[in-house]
């Protein structure tokens, strides 16, 4: 027959304290003194007893969970930044419950899940409607919004200016003679590929670009090869094509290059998105814009413990740059006056 669980009853009863007395010794910042505390462990060490962590998250007021929603695409391109930001919440003694949602980049359902559970605070990367968000304010659950909107007000973001460091990226190619570019973005149900498509659409204008055309396939490799194999046909009335991701990228180069029988940079320059460990193979060298997430999630991070001390305070809305590098997927300075008379 098993030994039935001792009780913090059990304990006190044992040490000739009272419960409460029990209960300092095992509060974080409980006050005790020393022969009480070790009358109180040594009763504690002979029952076997521990304390019960989800009756003292209850007694507290916290489950200390906290929850993150991110697509798969997160997951997969920042591996490092999300290792990180399980650090930084395990050494507050918190855990973090993790929600993957596919391409549709719908994380509702997600959200959902995590306030069934408690969670102290949500940081989200994937889109939410405006009856999600609403949810979690009335569940008073502070949510922080990573490289999205918020669809309504109280709620903190954070993120890259997607739209804005396109001005970067129409500029450089105009610098290396580029003059009619395509986009491959993933979708109008994927908020980044939409914002990072707005940027170079108004960038162009300014800069002298021709408007691009532009194709929504799967935001992966798969979608970047097929959207590339649509152009066939056009060949010749393009010469950059712009990706809302690396793996989008990588797909197009491989098209390009082995179906195509065209030349990167030369014939198409090329330029992707969040830096990936493949696009800086040797092979591809991709020019494409790096985003600082391992700031972004640290910053958001600090945004939740924020709000969770002080709920009511005004929503805040923090910018974190990125950064154009620069590679070999488009021409050299050198170069550029000869792609213009193409």
């Amino acid at each position: 027959m098993s030994r039935k669980r001792a009780t913090s009853y059990d304990v006190a009863r044992l040490a000739g304290v009272s419960q409460s007395a029990v209960s300092r010794v095992f509060s974080p910042n409980g006050s005790a003194s020393s022969k009480t505390r070790k009358k109180v462990l040594a009763a504690a060490d002979e029952l076997g007893f521990a304390p019960n962590p989800i009756a003292k998250s209850l007694s507290l007021g916290r489950s200390r969970m906290a929850g993150l929603v991110v697509t798969q695409y997160t997951q997969q391109n920042y591996p490092i930044p999300l290792k990180s930001a399980l650090d930084v919440i395990s050494k507050s003694g918190d855990s973090l419950l993790t929600q993957i949602v596919d391409a549709s980049d719908d994380g509702d359902d997600a959200v959902r899940q995590l306030l069934l559970k408690r969670v102290d605070f949500i940081l989200c990367a994937a889109s939410l409607s405006w009856n999600a968000t609403m949810e979690c304010r009335d569940a008073n659950v502070p949510l922080v919004m990573i490289n999205r909107r918020a669809e309504c007000p109280g709620v903190d973001t954070i993120g890259s200016p997607n739209a804005g460091i396109m001005k970067e990226v129409a500029e450089l190619l105009y610098d290396r003679g580029a003059r009619a570019p395509v986009f491959l973005g993933g979708g109008v149900r994927n908020w980044v590929s939409v914002e990072r498509c707005r940027g170079l659409v108004e960038a162009s204008a300014q800069v002298g670009l021709a408007p691009p055309v532009v194709l929504d396939a799967d935001f992966n490799y798969d979608g970047g090869r097929a959207a590339m194999r649509s152009l066939a046909p056009c060949i010749g009335t393009f010469d950059a094509v712009v990706t809302a991701s690396d793996a989008m990228a990588i797909g197009a180069i491989d098209v390009l290059r082995q179906e195509l029988a065209l030349k990167v940079p030369e014939d198409v320059q090329v330029v992707g998105h969040d830096d990936v460990e493949a696009g800086r193979f040797q092979a591809y060298r991709l020019t494409t814009v790096r985003q600082d997430m391992h700031t972004i999630f640290s910053r958001a991070i600090e945004l939740a413990f924020s709000k969770a001390r002080d709920f009511g305070r005004k929503e805040e809305s923090i910018i974190v740059q990125n950064k154009l590098i620069e590679r070999a997927t488009t021409t050299s300075p050198a170069d550029s006056s000869n792609n213009r008379t193409r």
